[in-house]
């Protein structure tokens, strides 16, 4: 699992003063672009120089609790389910200890050139197995002290 920590900013917000929906994709997208960086993947030299992309074919978001401006954000990112082509990321965004919302986006394997199907980067796999979820987390269940 992977922690990430912001907080609702403002340009996250509507008339309401709660998050817009788009938000909680950004947030989620955040949590992602950080943990794969710090595992040593580039998103942008991804993009820019490998043979495979890794676009958006699902996605879906769940909202329980409203965010408001200046509430504390919690991202808590794990990869759900890895198959030969695809892969899940898993985003439970928690306020306060409580979950707000969740993100499901699943990603699928392209080569570059050609645009059609492959199998996942033999690179990426261990470093998407080592973000796997134990079933806790998505269950909504509070994570160990000390997570």
């Amino acid at each position: 699992m992977f922690l990430y920590k912001t907080h609702v900013h403002m340009e996250d917000t509507d008339a309401t003063a709660r998050i817009y929906f788009t938000a909680l994709y950004r947030y989620a997208f955040e949590a992602f672009q950080k943990c794969f960086y710090e595992g040593g993947f580039d998103i942008g030299k991804l993009v820019k120089s490998s043979s495979y992309l890794l676009p958006i074919v699902h996605s879906k978001a769940d909202y329980f609790l409203p965010l408001c401006l200046g509430d504390p954000v919690e991202v808590r990112l794990t990869v759900g389910k890895i198959s030969e082509k695809s892969f899940t990321l898993c985003s439970q965004i928690y306020s306060d200890g409580r979950l707000c919302g969740t993100v499901t986006i699943i990603h699928a394997a392209i080569d570059k050139s050609t645009q059609t199907s492959r199998p996942l980067p033999a690179e990426l796999c261990p470093f998407l197995k080592s973000l796997e979820d134990d079933g806790e987390q998505m269950l909504g269940k509070e994570l160990a002290k000390g997570s």
